[in-house]
C-alpha cells in the first residue's frame, strides 16, 4: 500500500521512473530457513565424503537444488530492485543487481494498446498461492507478460499500471481476464461515498478536500501531494491519507482522521516490523499494547472498510488497528491489506503546524483521470 516504501516514483514531462523494492519481512524468515537448510546439506555431504559413502551423496540432489534456489531467491529479496522506465519510445523493465530468471523487458510504447493486471493461481501441498502479473495487450493482438513477481500485492501492481497508463495517456478499458475488474457499472455500495458534509474545523476541511498536485506547507516545508487514498470505514467515517514530496523528492505522509464532524491531522512515518519489537502481528489476536522506542501504545480502535486509491479501478477490503499513547497525541496504526501488514507511527499536528494550507494557484503535476465507471475522482472529497 502507499507509504510502505516499496514503490518510488519520479516523473517529469518526458520521463517516468518507477522503482519497486523487493524486500519484505518474509526475507528475514527465508534467510534463517535457508541457512539451516544449506547447513544441513553441508553436514550431510561432509559426512558422506569423509566416510567414503559416495552413494549417500546421490540422495539429497533434489534438496541441493532447493537449497540453491532458496539462496538465490533470498539474495534477490534483500538486494534486488525492479526499475520500470518510460523514456523516448520504449518501456523498459529491469531487475538488478542480481539477474532474475524471468528476464528484463523492452517494448515500444506505441505498440501498447492496453495494460491490465491478471491473477495467477497455483496450488501445492502448502496451499494455494496467488501472484499478480502486469500484462500488455498489444495492437498486433498479442498479449505480453511485463512484470510477474511473487513478492508484490495486487494493489502494488495496480498502482504501477495506473502510473503507466496515466503517463502514456492510455484510457483504461476492461480486458478479458483482468483481475478485480467489473465491466458493468458498480453498485453504489461498491463505490466511494460522497461525503458532502460540513466539518467543525473549516481549516482542516480545506486540507481534506485537496487533490493530487496541490501544495501544503507543513512545519515550514513545502510539500506537493503526489498520491492520496480514501478509507471508507464501516462506521460511516472516511479518513484521508496523503503521500507528499518536498523539493528534494523526500517523502512525507499525512493522515486525516474523521470522527463525524471532527477532523484530526497526524504526520506519519512508516515503521519496519523490527521497530515494533514483534516478529509477527496476529490479526486474529492482536496484542493489547505495542512498545516503540520505549513508549507504550494501547489498543484503542479496530475498523474495517474499503480502501480507494486515486487512479486505481477497484477498491480493496482492509482492516485497521490503532494504538494510542496515553496523551492521545501519537499512535501506531496497523493496516492489513490482503495479508500484508504495515505499521505507521503518527504524531498529532495542529493548525499552527501548517502555514498556507493550500496553494490553489499551483498547477497540478498532471490531470487526474478516473478509471472506474461507477465512481469519479470527485468522489474522493
Amino acid at each position: 500500500m502507499l507509504g510502505n516504501k516499496k514503490l518510488d516514483v519520479y516523473q517529469d514531462r518526458d520521463r517516468l521512473e518507477i522503482t519497486l523494492k523487493w524486500f519484505t519481512p518474509i526475507a528475514l524468515f527465508l534467510l534463517f530457513f535457508t541457512v539451516i537448510w544449506n547447513a544441513f546439506l553441508v553436514f550431510w555431504y561432509s559426512m558422506a565424503i569423509s566416510g567414503g559413502a559416495w552413494i549417500m551423496a546421490l540422495f539429497p540432489v533434489l534438496h541441493v537444488a532447493v537449497g540453491v534456489y532458496l539462496a538465490y531467491y533470498t539474495l534477490c529479496l534483500f538486494f534486488n530492485k525492479t526499475f520500470i522506465d518510460i523514456s523516448g519510445d520504449y518501456l523498459t523493465i529491469r531487475h538488478t543487481p542480481i539477474p532474475w530468471w524471468k528476464g528484463n523487458r523492452k517494448i515500444p510504447v506505441n505498440a501498447i494498446e492496453q495494460l491490465y493486471v491478471a491473477e495467477k493461481k497455483s496450488s501445492s501441498k502448502n496451499g494455494t498461492q496467488f501472484t499478480y502479473e502486469l500484462r500488455a495487450k498489444l495492437y498486433n493482438k498479442s498479449d505480453k507478460d511485463l512484470l510477474s513477481l511473487d513478492n508484490v500485492t495486487s494493489q502494488e501492481v495496480q498502482e504501477i499500471e495506473a502510473y503507466l497508463e496515466r503517463f502514456l495517456g492510455i484510457k483504461d478499458e476492461p480486458v478479458k481476464g483482468e483481475y478485480g475488474r467489473k465491466v458493468e457499472v458498480q453498485e453504489e455500495e461498491d463505490s466511494a461515498r460522497r461525503h458532502r458534509r460540513d466539518f467543525a474545523d473549516p481549516f482542516f476541511a480545506g486540507i481534506y478536500t485537496t487533490r493530487e498536485g496541490e501544495v501544503l506547507d507543513l512545519n515550514g516545508e513545502e510539500l506537493k501531494i503526489i498520491n492520496l487514498v480514501q478509507y471508507d470505514w464501516n462506521d460511516g467515517n472516511s479518513d484521508k491519507y496523503f503521500q507528499l514530496i518536498n523539493p528534494d523528492k523526500e517523502e512525507r505522509l499525512l493522515y486525516l482522521e474523521q470522527n463525524q464532524a471532527l477532523l484530526n491531522a497526524f504526520q506519519e512515518k512508516t515503521l519496519e516490523i523490527f521497530e515494533t519489537g514483534m516478529p509477527t502481528f496476529r490479526t486474529e489476536k492482536p496484542p493489547p499494547m505495542i512498545q516503540v522506542a520505549g513508549k507504550d501504545y494501547f489498543l484503542g480502535h479496530y475498523k474495517t472498510g474499503k480502501c480507494f486509491i486515486t487512479g486505481v479501478s477497484t477498491f480493496i477490503e482492509v482492516e485497521q488497528w490503532q494504538y494510542h499513547s496515553k496523551d492521545k497525541k501519537s499512535y501506531i496504526r496497523v493496516m492489513n491489506n490482503q495479508g500484508l501488514i504495515s505499521f505507521f507511527q503518527g504524531e498529532k499536528r495542529n493548525q499552527a503546524d501548517f502555514q498556507d494550507a493550500l496553494d490553489l494557484d499551483d498547477r497540478p503535476l498532471r490531470d487526474l483521470e478516473t478509471r472506474e465507471p461507477g465512481w469519479r475522482e470527485e468522489d474522493l472529497v
